[in-house]
């Protein structure tokens, strides 16, 4: 199939993908045990789930199977799957959930910090990215929210979801676009925000 020069390269590719990919999963899981330890955010997280699957998934359940406490994702029908058997844009919005709630519970116990997000979308669909579009809308009501993109039709999302809540920066020619979420916190460097 492949040519004997060729043959090593493709060989060192697969096997640096299945690494990245084995790490990731590794760093879902350590996340998920993480959160699991914070009772309060599993709730918080199955209200911004929900809201990121448009409904699709109604809440979020702990169980155990032989060794640990294991998430589950319910279904709007009442079906149960793991966080493995989840897609992976679902597997991304779940884990986006779950920092957010995180994030919601600091909030209630510390000064606010900004958020910077980085090509978080681009694995989810159009519809499901407008929703998580407000949900950040929502969170900048109480920090700053600052999202960067290379993809100009996530940045036009944004605009046509978000209008006059979403303020658009382009980054160098066609690079990148920030855009920062409008809430009552000021931005940083905003000076006529901040009254200062």
């Amino acid at each position: 199939m492949f040519s004997d020069e060729l043959r090593p390269v493709v060989m060192k590719i697969g096997i640096t993908e299945a690494v990245n990919h084995a790490g990731r999963r590794v760093v879902g899981h350590f996340l998920i045990q993480k959160i699991l330890c914070q009772k309060a955010v599993v709730p918080s997280g199955a209200q911004v789930f929900g809201a990121i699957t448009l409904g699709a998934f109604a809440r979020l359940v702990t169980d155990h199977d032989e060794t640990r406490q294991v998430l589950l994702a319910e279904r709007a029908d009442g079906g149960r799957l793991t966080v493995d058997a989840l897609s992976q844009g679902t597997r991304h919005q779940l884990f986006l959930a779950l920092r957010i709630a995180a994030i919601e519970s600091r909030l209630e116990e510390r000064e606010p910090v900004p958020v910077i997000i980085d090509d978080l979308l681009v694995q989810f669909d159009d519809e499901r990215s407008a929703a998580t579009l407000q949900v950040l809308a929502q969170m900048a009501e109480r920090t700053q929210v600052v999202y960067f993109t290379h993809h100009r039709h996530l940045a036009e999302l944004a605009q046509r979801v978000l209008g006059p809540r979403c303020e658009m920066r382009t980054l160098g020619a066609d690079v990148s676009t920030a855009a920062t979420f409008a809430g009552d916190t000021p931005m940083l460097g905003d000076e006529s925000r901040t009254g200062r």
